[in-house]
C-alpha cells in the first residue's frame, strides 16, 4: 500500500480541490461549464466554507508533497433532539469523495473515508455508525459501519 499522507484541507488547497472536483464530476458526466469558469466559481465557494474553524464542513487531502491526490469532504448536519442517550444528534453527510484514477486500488480512498469516520464527533456515547450509500451519495449515521470498511 502506498503511504500517502492525510491532512486537514487548508486554503491554498481550494484551488487544486475545484480541480479535482471537476475531474471527479468530468468522469462521469457531460460537463455544461468550461473548467476555468468552473474552477473559479468552485475555488471562491470552497475558501468560504474550508477555512479553519468553519462548521458545518470539513475537509480532508491526500497529499503526497507535490499535490493532492485525493479528497473527502464532510459536511455536519444537526437531527432533531433526541432522548435516547447512545444517538447522536449529529450527523454526517459525504458530499465529495475522490481519488485521481492513477492512484485507486492501493488503499487510499478507503484511508479517506476512515479518517472521516474517526474524526468527525458524531457520537458522544459510543462509535457507532453506517454507511448508507444513496446513488453517489454516502451519509454517515449512527447505527453501524458496513463491514466493507472493517468495523462490526
Amino acid at each position: 500500500m502506498v503511504r500517502v499522507p492525510i491532512r486537514l484541507a487548508r486554503s491554498r488547497d481550494c484551488r487544486a480541490l475545484a480541480e479535482l472536483r471537476y475531474r471527479l464530476r468530468a468522469e462521469t458526466e457531460s460537463v455544461t461549464e468550461t473548467k476555468s469558469r468552473f474552477v473559479r466559481r468552485c475555488t471562491s465557494w470552497m475558501k468560504k466554507r474550508f477555512r479553519a474553524g468553519s462548521c458545518p464542513w470539513r475537509c480532508w487531502v491526500l497529499d503526497d508533497g507535490k499535490r493532492l491526490l485525493g479528497h473527502v469532504c464532510v459536511q455536519l448536519f444537526e437531527k432533531i433532539p433526541n432522548p435516547v442517550n447512545d444517538e447522536p444528534e449529529l450527523h454526517a453527510y459525504v458530499t465529495n469523495f475522490y481519488v485521481v484514477p492513477e492512484m485507486r486500488d492501493q488503499g487510499l480512498g478507503k484511508r479517506l473515508l476512515n479518517k472521516a469516520l474517526i474524526m468527525v464527533p458524531l457520537s458522544r456515547h459510543r462509535r457507532r455508525h453506517s454507511v448508507a450509500e444513496f446513488g453517489k451519495q454516502i451519509v454517515l449515521s449512527p447505527v453501524r459501519l458496513c463491514s466493507a470498511f472493517g468495523y462490526f
